[in-house]
């Protein structure tokens, strides 16, 4: 492993707050979809996000709340982002994308 390829599995809060310290390349928040957290764990996780990082957002059928915040996430940061893939599925554990995804890199 290169020693800039790490996985941490932890609150997001205690560990975007107290423990983070570089650059992040590629986040994956697929922590408590509510609107709150959802909304909480890409706008404690922005600071960090590099050049051209790449945010993978699970679980994001419908107009529930996973979709909502990253969406108005998106909307409303002074940061511009893309959106690079919006995929929802017939019902949730589909065998591609499970519930749905939404991929976004920033510009």
């Amino acid at each position: 492993m290169c020693s800039s390829d790490l996985f941490f599995d932890a609150d997001y809060r205690n560990y975007l707050e107290n423990v983070h310290t570089g650059e992040i390349g590629f986040y994956i928040y697929d922590g408590n979809h509510s609107y709150e957290n959802q909304m909480l764990g890409l706008k404690l996780a922005e600071p960090f996000f590099g050049k051209g990082a790449v945010i993978l957002v699970d679980d994001t059928n419908g107009d529930g709340e996973p979709r909502q915040a990253t969406l108005e996430f998106i909307n409303q940061s002074s940061t511009k982002y893309e959106i690079l893939r919006d995929t929802s599925t017939l019902a949730n554990k589909h065998p591609t994308f499970w519930n749905g995804i939404i991929i976004f890199r920033k510009c």
